[in-house]
């Protein structure tokens, strides 16, 4: 398979090496960061509770230090911590992240607008070696779960195509890249 994003003006790097990143964490104050503006007119924004993922009240379960990241608990959100993980990954040799999206109107596509911005940023200022991504679609997308409206598959599609088909993006060929987490 021949991978290419048309940010890239030569060949793609082989082996491509992603990272996995998670849009999963909020912190004390979940309202203290926010999708950014013109992305919120297309979305319906499910509500967010205080330590999502560190302190889940579903489950009452509670990370402990064992599985504290260097960043300490952070928000998913947070412009300044995503431009240090975009810098750590590439630090670490990554050319991208797989990015975790469970439907148009999830969680996950609330943070992931944040990181996409982000990496936008990030290749307008590294046009010579911009940073890439791969969706993984979530394929219980549509459950309505986390307080999440569903939408048909092919909205969610249409969406994905929409938003989130930039120039950073990994192609076979013409063809976006698109994993499905069954």
């Amino acid at each position: 398979m021949k991978l290419n994003a048309p940010v890239y003006r030569d060949e793609m790097p082989d082996p491509l090496i992603m990272g996995h990143f998670v849009p999963w964490f909020t912190c004390d104050d979940p309202k203290g960061f926010s999708v950014p503006e013109q992305y919120t007119s297309d979305i319906i924004q499910p509500e967010l509770e205080r330590w999502r993922h560190w302190r889940n009240s579903r489950s009452e379960y509670s990370r402990t230090h064992l599985y504290q990241p260097m960043y300490g608990e952070y928000d998913s959100r947070d412009p300044v911590i995503i431009r240090q993980q975009i810098h750590d990954a590439v630090s670490y040799g990554l050319n991208g992240f797989i990015i975790n999206i469970n439907g148009k109107n999830s969680v996950e596509n609330m943070f992931g607008l944040c990181l996409l911005e982000e990496i936008k940023a990030y290749n307008k200022a590294h046009p010579d070696k911009p940073f890439l991504y791969i969706i993984s679609f979530d394929s219980k997308a549509q459950s309505p779960t986390e307080g999440k409206i569903p939408v048909s598959i092919e909205e969610d599609f249409s969406y994905l195509r929409d938003v989130w088909l930039t120039d950073a993006w990994v192609r076979n060929g013409d063809k976006p890249v698109l994993m499905i987490f069954a």
